[in-house]
């Protein structure tokens, strides 16, 4: 694995701390209420008795460092978390959205998977958690410490710094809405095409797909590398879902993935989202992927967007055509076997 560690600026020490060296079990993320240097500073303060180990700048993302992670520091609101969690403040306040930039997300998100790395924390929400999910200590029954925190909020992002830390985690650079031009691997959801549009649109005649599945091929090839995913991949989805464009189930035609209407609980005919035409069609299924891997969408979304983005970021991040099915996208335990067959077709 690459080298992954941020630059990091020694901010310490503080009094407030418990020397160690202490197990790492996981991550905790928290909110300041405040301004970085001010939170720095009062952290500081011994009467205080709070702290955390490393606190990350909105404007910029530059991390400061006040407790050696082989201390302990005093911030979690429940002494077993304290001991064994890493503590990581960000700028801001849990009302006020702007001040989760994407430089605070990216540096974040690189400090969060350096240290997974690095203690072998797995990179997923059973370890990275927020201040309010932290268990309270008298009362088993509610989160968020011994005092009830709610950081690091309802603007927080968990889709979108999840799939940030899981991809620096396993080598990528960036985020999947910078596209880097590198081809996705085999079972790569994000990349570019291996298959170029030429070939999909061979395949889709050959197999004797409609007007619409070779009308949607462009226009998924047109809208999937604005937000780095593989052209090919989405191709194959529809392929699948719609019968080669045949529309022989309940979804409706331009409906590339079987995606539902935001308030549809059922599978019948009027639940699915009706697109007007092929671009909006393939839009809408870029933007329906990058609400699962917790990325900005093309445009205005549809509906199901908030929905699958509310879902999903609760999840652990989607990245491999392998881990579909079984409630993954879809709930077809060989979902991700007849899609690999799909492309595999290709070859």
């Amino acid at each position: 694995m690459p080298e992954i560690r941020p630059d990091i600026e020694w901010v310490g020490p503080t009094p407030n701390r418990s020397p160690g060296p202490w197990p790492r079990k996981g991550i905790v993320i928290h909110m300041m209420e405040g301004y970085w240097a001010g939170s720095i500073s009062w952290n500081k303060n011994p009467a205080v008795q709070a702290s955390a180990h490393f606190y990350i700048r909105s404007d910029d993302g530059h991390i400061g460092q006040l407790v050696s992670e082989d201390d302990m520091a005093w911030h979690a609101g429940n002494l077993s978390y304290s001991q064994t969690y890493i503590g990581i403040e960000h700028e801001g306040f849990i009302s006020n959205p702007s001040w989760l930039t994407d430089a605070m997300y990216h540096s974040s998100a690189q400090l969060t998977a350096y240290l997974c790395d690095k203690y072998d924390i797995p990179a997923d929400r059973e370890h990275i958690i927020g201040h309010d999910e932290v268990p309270n200590p008298n009362n088993p029954g509610l989160s968020g410490g011994i005092d009830g925190h709610t950081d690091p909020g309802p603007h927080w992002d968990w889709t979108k710094y999840m799939a940030l830390v899981q991809q620096i985690a396993t080598g990528g650079e960036g985020s999947p809405e910078q596209p880097n031009g590198q081809r996705r691997g085999t079972d790569d959801i994000v990349g570019a095409a291996i298959y170029p549009k030429e070939r999909l649109v061979e395949f889709a005649e050959a197999n004797n797909a409609t007007e619409y599945a070779l009308e949607l091929i462009p226009a998924i090839y047109e809208y999937a590398p604005q937000r780095n995913l593989g052209a090919d991949f989405l191709c194959v989805q529809m392929f699948l879902e719609t019968g080669a464009g045949t529309y022989q189930g309940v979804s409706k035609p331009y409906n590339p993935a079987g995606i539902k209407k935001a308030d549809a609980a059922n599978d019948a005919p009027e639940d699915f989202e009706v697109p007007p035409n092929a671009d909006e069609g393939a839009r809408m299924q870029v933007n329906h992927w990058c609400a699962v891997l917790g990325i900005d969408p093309i445009g205005t979304p549809h509906g199901r967007y908030w929905v699958a983005k509310e879902v999903y970021s609760h999840r652990s991040p989607i990245r491999h055509i392998s881990q579909l099915g079984n409630g993954n996208w879809a709930t077809d335990p060989h979902y991700a076997a007849k899609l690999r067959h799909l492309l595999d077709e290709l070859e």
